[in-house]
């Protein structure tokens, strides 16, 4: 794969963001099921309790998912780097 320099500068400055903003919101929704704050109605109604947790749950598969999508973007970016920095050297010797 070829980036060049400032494509893989736009990247980064895309994916070192979304990864902090996810690992915060992991965080966030983490804090919240192991303190038991998952908001739901009163007890006694077990439909709207099991529909509130699924969207808790929801929320974490989705932020999981983003934190999952912005680490491949840097490491695409890492490869990208090392392989032209690989490629320079044969070009050397």
């Amino acid at each position: 794969m070829h980036l060049k320099a400032h494509h893989r500068l736009v990247a980064l400055l895309v994916a070192v963001p979304g990864v902090l903003i996810c690992l915060g919101a992991v965080a966030l929704f983490l804090e919240q099921v192991v303190n038991n704050r998952v908001l739901g109605p009163i007890r006694g109604n077990e439909r709207q309790y099991y529909l509130a947790v699924g969207d808790a749950y929801s929320g974490g598969f989705i932020t999981g998912f983003f934190l999952c999508f912005f680490l491949v973007i840097m490491g695409i970016v890492a490869t990208a780097y090392f392989e032209s920095r690989r490629a320079a050297v044969r070009a050397v010797r």
